[in-house]
């Protein structure tokens, strides 16, 4: 499962923020 569902929204979408921006480096 998505770790994201466990937290909240707005912590989810800055994770994916954090985590796209560290993947296109």
């Amino acid at each position: 499962m998505p770790a994201e569902e466990c937290v909240p929204p707005e912590f989810g979408l800055k994770v994916t923020r954090e985590n796209k921006n560290t993947a296109r480096g």
